[in-house]
């Protein structure tokens, strides 16, 4: 099976390349898959290996595929049925079928049927995430279930749904990981930000961890920190000075960047898609624009020469700033090989092994709340913990 971040790295190099020779998002994704899998469809690809035990995904899929390309809403619910009869644990046509003139309250309620039912079938599955292509409608829900809660402002529900899939979906191959990022930012919850922040391989090198980071920085007044952040996304990102051209965020600037297609990406649609997770910060706070657009000038005014240093609070250490060296935060150190610790930074080990939680049995002992209690253990570490195989007591 295809490795998931080669995958995607493929993709994104593909389209630098090559993008700017179709017209469209569908012939682009169509000329990448078939370089990738060569005379075998991809379609047929994406299949081989599958046990499929129930229906036939394949047939149902592309009855879903032709359910979009038409705006009639019977023939598109005709179509739906059709994927569904193929194919009953197709959540993508149920949840195509939900009536799109349904009030909020509806929508949400339908979805929270689907997702019940759905997670009964997935605790029969193998739960390898992503990779494993029949879960892949169970992730999609959820992912898509997660962000309405988001859209409407029920921050701890959306979380919820979002780290139960960073905690089935290893490979991250729907990018939950901003989805989590950027909730903590509208929460405000710096201190999960930050842990959330170092547990991440590579977040030092990807805007969509570094700005709302950024953001819970400034409005927690760790100045040094985000002064830190914003020279790291200025290293990353040529176009970060275009959001702060003006008296407050170009929203329709950014608005419409957000609707590029993929043949037209830049790095500023890249801010654009990054910052749409994070509108009602963007749109309600003056303060967190002003600090923002200060501070990147007075940056432009003194030596970029310098390599950034990254500066983020020790979630251990409160009110103190430690500095982290780029190597440690991007990648796992090779001391943590035992599997219960897999995943976790040397610093979470370092605080575990202190407590005497060094072993599977002595997670038996304590409850997952004795565990959140310790500083600088989050639901992140709890639920890489339980991939891990641990069980606590209760449990």
């Amino acid at each position: 099976m295809r490795d998931e971040f080669k995958f995607e790295k493929e993709f994104q190099e593909f389209i630098k390349k090559n993008g700017h020779l179709y017209k469209t998002d569908e012939e682009l994704v169509h000329a990448f898959l078939q370089e990738i899998f060569g005379d075998l469809t991809y379609k047929e690809n994406l299949f081989t290996g599958f046990d499929v035990t129930e229906g036939n995904p394949q047939k149902s899929l592309e009855l879903v595929e032709q359910a979009l390309d038409t705006d009639v809403w019977s023939e598109r619910k005709a179509l739906l049925e059709k994927a569904l009869d193929e194919w009953p644990d197709n959540y993508d046509a149920q949840i195509l079928l939900i009536d799109p003139n349904c009030s909020i309250v509806e929508r949400i309620e339908q979805l929270e049927d689907i997702y019940d039912d759905a997670t009964d079938f997935f605790d029969l599955q193998e739960q390898e995430g992503w990779l494993n292509f029949e879960e892949r409608p169970y992730i999609r829900l959820q992912h898509y279930l997660g962000s309405l809660y988001m859209e409407n402002g029920m921050y701890n529900s959306a979380l919820d749904v979002f780290l139960s899939v960073a905690g089935i979906d290893e490979s991250d191959g729907a990018g939950i990981r901003y989805q989590i990022m950027s909730t903590y930012a509208l929460m405000n919850d710096y201190t999960s930000a930050t842990e959330f922040f170092q547990e991440i391989e590579d977040a030092t090198e990807d805007e969509g961890m570094i700005i709302p980071l950024l953001f819970t920085a400034v409005l927690d007044q760790d100045y040094e920190t985000a002064e830190s952040l914003m020279r790291l996304l200025i290293t990353l990102n040529s176009q970060v000075g275009e959001l702060f051209t003006e008296d407050f965020w170009p929203l329709e600037k950014i608005f419409k960047a957000q609707d590029q297609s993929f043949t037209n990406l830049t790095e500023f649609t890249y801010l654009a898609q990054i910052l749409a997770n994070l509108t009602p910060l963007v749109t309600s706070s003056e303060f967190l624009y002003v600090y923002l657009k200060n501070l990147y000038e007075s940056l432009q005014q003194t030596s970029q020469a310098k390599e950034p240093e990254l500066l983020i609070p020790d979630p251990v250490v409160s009110n103190k700033v430690i500095e982290f060296p780029k190597e440690k935060v991007r990648s796992m150190p090779t001391t943590l090989e035992q599997p219960l610790f897999s995943g976790l930074t040397e610093k979470q080990v370092a605080i575990l092994n202190d407590l005497h939680l060094n072993s599977f049995e002595a997670f038996t002992k304590v409850t997952e709340n004795d565990v959140l209690s310790i500083k600088g253990i989050g639901p992140a570490t709890i639920n890489k913990l339980r991939v891990n195989g641990v069980v606590f007591l209760g449990k």
